[in-house]
């Protein structure tokens, strides 16, 4: 028997939210019907449901101890931290900014020398076109404009080194859907498959994926949260792939039409993977590190660091916060005084 579908059952199928990768995707009338009237979980892919069954089913024992919140948590390989932000709050991350700026520097961290001397040092900078910076992976010499903010030599750079500084103390449970250390994942010479009972091992990870398991990459990357863009290829194979001439349709600047060509025949609307959600965290972390923001409390005129370069932090804790709020209420109402019995009295 055909379903009705009336505006807003189309409404809802042209907007379905997958239950694993969360992207947003045009699904069929029956989905919509089920996601209206029945309330269950839909998928934009036979991979992600079978990874989101997978993960629902498969609870792994916890084997590891976090340094900063010391609750127990799973990872393949011996870790130090559960996650990102346990890792990004703990003190030897503390300890490895406050030493990583006085060899920069020369000063302790934050200080007001220190601050002169990067104002300085970005004065000077100003002033030229083009500068030399080293890579903050392998030390070579990069030649960059001065308004970029450009510091490694290419993507495979930017993987080592965020792999080294947040990935290797952090969890990596490595299920299907990975919910960190993507970074770590991909700086390997060897991928292994994610797949059960498959003991695979290489180089070009998605193409085996297709071959053997019958998965097209963007189902594969989805389910895995990577960027649809990224490819799920060993490091050194990366290295060749970017370092190869480009000829043919390669050589061709101008990616419209391949992107046209794709989203005709995707179902997919929108996709935030958990791979770029990473990334953000890691490069806001590093940024906010390396500038730092100090602020003046308007509440109790206690100077303290801004936890992010955006924006402007008024007050040190929501406790000075909200002391300043109930005492500018209390001047605006005149102060309150109770009854014998406890009630407030008139005023």
């Amino acid at each position: 028997m055909a379903k009705f579908m009336n505006a807003e059952l189309i409404k809802i199928r042209d907007n379905l939210v997958c239950g694993h990768c969360s992207c947003v995707f045009i699904g069929s009338d029956s989905q919509a019907w089920k996601v209206k009237y029945e309330q269950k979980t839909v998928y934009c892919s036979a991979v992600c449901r079978t990874a989101a069954t997978r993960n629902r089913l498969q609870k792994p024992i916890p084997s590891n101890i976090c340094q900063h919140c010391n609750k127990e948590f799973f990872s393949r390989t011996s870790k130090q931290f559960c996650n990102l932000q346990c890792y990004t709050s703990s003190n030897k991350m503390k300890e490895h900014i406050k030493t990583i700026s006085e060899k920069s520097t020369g000063f302790t961290y934050m200080s007001e020398e220190s601050k002169n001397f990067l104002a300085e040092k970005n004065r000077a900078r100003a002033k030229l076109s083009r500068i030399n910076v080293n890579c903050l992976d392998c030390g070579n010499e990069i030649n960059k404009i001065k308004s970029s903010r450009k510091k490694f030599c290419d993507v495979g750079c930017y993987r080592s080194y965020m792999a080294k500084r947040f990935d290797r103390f952090i969890a990596n449970p490595q299920r299907m859907a990975l919910p960190q250390c993507y970074d770590e994942f991909l700086d390997k010479e060897e991928l292994s498959c994610p797949f059960d009972n498959c003991n695979w091992v290489g180089k070009h990870l998605s193409l085996h994926v297709n071959q053997t398991h019958g998965v097209n990459a963007l189902d594969f990357k989805r389910a895995m949260g990577f960027n649809l863009s990224t490819g799920v290829i060993s490091k050194d194979l990366a290295d060749y792939l970017r370092k190869r001439a480009l000829v043919g349709v390669a050589i061709q600047q101008d990616a419209t039409a391949l992107e046209n060509a794709r989203n005709k025949i995707s179902n997919i609307v929108r996709y935030v993977s958990l791979e770029s959600i990473e990334h953000q965290k890691k490069s806001r972390f590093v940024l906010n590190s390396e500038v730092g923001c100090l602020r003046f409390c308007i509440g109790c005129g206690v100077e303290f660091n801004q936890s992010s370069i955006f924006g402007r932090t008024l007050y040190c804790s929501k406790k000075c916060r909200s002391d300043a709020y109930n005492k500018k209420a209390r001047k605006t109402t005149g102060e309150r005084n109770r009854n014998s019995d406890g009630t407030f009295a008139a005023h």
